[in-house]
């Protein structure tokens, strides 16, 4: 396996303000109706402290029931504007050190946002090209609930 670190960065245009949007990444309600990556996929755990130093955990169960976690630590929140968090899997074979994950939501007028996604960290290719297919179907169920 190679040492180097591999990063992957998405960019998509929400119909919705950039408040919402950190709120759907920072309060746990709206959270847990989001953070998966398909309707039949359950989360049913998230714990969230967001404040610099805070700690979350997720849990993911697919439909096979193969459950996956997610814990980290936020490290910078600036409402509306940008979330910096640092991201550990486990489960489901993603074997990863701590990856960093950045947020910057860009207000466009016109109740819209442009989110763009940074994850570096990456060790394994294989698991940053999954990653990269994967956060399209979570983001997809961010903007399902940002309409409701």
């Amino acid at each position: 396996m190679s040492t180097d670190s591999h990063g992957l960065c998405i960019e998509r245009v929400f119909d919705a303000p950039s408040e919402r949007l950190y709120r759907a990444f920072t309060d746990r309600s709206l959270r847990s109706r989001w953070l998966r990556p398909g309707d039949d996929w359950t989360v049913p755990t998230t714990k969230l402290d967001p404040r610099v130093g805070g700690v979350y955990r997720d849990v993911f169960v697919a439909p096979d029931g193969t459950r996956f976690e997610e814990t980290g630590v936020f490290h910078e929140l600036r409402p509306g504007e940008r979330i910096v968090y640092s991201c550990r899997f486990e489960g489901g074979g993603v074997l990863e050190p701590e990856m960093l994950v950045t947020i910057e939501l860009h207000d466009l007028g016109a109740g819209k946002t442009r989110l763009v996604l940074e994850q570096t960290g990456y060790r394994d290719r294989k698991n940053r090209d999954e990653q990269e297919q994967g956060w399209p179907a979570f983001l997809d169920q961010l903007a399902k609930v940002l309409r409701v």
